[in-house]
């Protein structure tokens, strides 16, 4: 088991991403697929591998919920999933499964695929 170990970005390039998901945020409702695209940038800016990165979360988080508004389900599924198999072989996976858990089921809820 790997213990999951958060590390931070060079300032301006973390700045920049906070930023873009700051402006997607508040871009919702008037322009929807201009948020899906700022949310998007953001994501594209974290470096591989992305969950090492403690603005991965938050990020990634932000992203799904402006994704699932915009019915892009499919897309938030697989962005999950990814963070599932990733927390699976850290020791954070228990809390961190429960909760992706939840969070999941709920936009499968609302898409109707659960």
């Amino acid at each position: 088991m790997n213990i999951r170990m958060y590390h931070d970005l060079e300032a301006q390039l973390e700045e920049e991403i906070w930023e873009l998901g700051e402006d997607a945020a508040h871009t919702l409702p008037l322009d929807s697929n201009l948020a899906v695209e700022k949310a998007q940038k953001a994501w594209d800016l974290i470096p591989e591998p992305k969950h090492k990165w403690g603005i991965t979360g938050v990020t990634l988080h932000q992203y799904v919920q402006i994704l699932n508004y915009n019915e892009h389900t499919q897309r938030s599924v697989e962005l999950l999933n990814e963070e599932i198999l990733d927390l699976e072989g850290t020791g954070y996976a228990l809390y961190m499964l429960n909760l992706i858990f939840r969070w999941r089921k709920h936009f499968f809820i609302r898409a109707n695929l659960y």
